[in-house]
């Protein structure tokens, strides 16, 4: 999956820290 990573990082890389926790949390609760 890292490269949907790279493409949310050149959409919106503002928001680096809130994808990379939503990636962390959602594959915690699965």
């Amino acid at each position: 999956h890292g490269y949907v990573i790279i493409d949310l990082l050149k959409l919106d890389p503002s928001n680096v820290e809130d994808i990379c926790l939503s990636k962390f949390m959602s594959s915690i609760l699965q």
